[in-house]
């Protein structure tokens, strides 16, 4: 979960080399650079595809990574997480919550304690607190809450803080 990441499609074109046909994983865009990604087990890609691929994606201003499974599979808890907030993200998309959010970041400054996740909402009446669980999400997404969603599902205990940027005091 990258806020950086502004495009991932999947298995993005088709190319061929040496008369095969291969396509690449997938495509992404993060942080102004364009990457084209093979997930491969170990990382290890055969120099046959390797070269040519890194080669056309140089002259097409892309760069070309190798990512082991091994990788991806540690980041597994971090990934499912990402796809939950995008999901609940997307469907809120049309719901405006910058004055919620306000109200958010302004909770989580003052509570010495500590805040999760959990103490947005009203479990047994989610309707009533569903402005503030999206508003919530869209900070974390932003990166302005932090969260440890590389390690743990996000669900009610999940704990937030506020991200305190360097050289500004809290």
């Amino acid at each position: 979960m990258d806020p950086q990441v502004t495009a991932f499609v999947p298995q993005p074109f088709m190319v061929t080399i040496r008369g095969k046909r291969y396509t690449p994983d997938c495509y992404v865009a993060r942080n102004g650079q364009r990457l084209v990604i093979e997930i491969k087990p170990n990382g290890l890609l055969s120099p046959e595809i390797l070269n040519p691929m890194t080669e056309y994606c140089a002259f097409h201003h892309l760069l070309f990574q190798v990512i082991s499974n091994e990788a991806i599979q540690a980041r597994q808890v971090e990934a499912e997480n990402g796809v939950t907030l995008a999901h609940c993200l997307h469907a809120a998309r049309d719901i405006d919550t910058a004055s919620v959010e306000m109200d958010v970041l302004a909770q989580v400054h003052d509570e010495a304690q500590g805040v999760t996740f959990g103490d947005f909402i009203d479990p047994g009446h989610r309707e009533a607190t569903f402005e503030k669980e999206i508003a919530v999400l869209r900070l974390i997404h932003r990166g302005l809450l932090l969260t440890n969603l590389d390690q743990h599902t996000l669900d009610y205990t999940t704990e937030v803080k506020p991200c305190i940027s360097p050289g500004v005091n809290a």
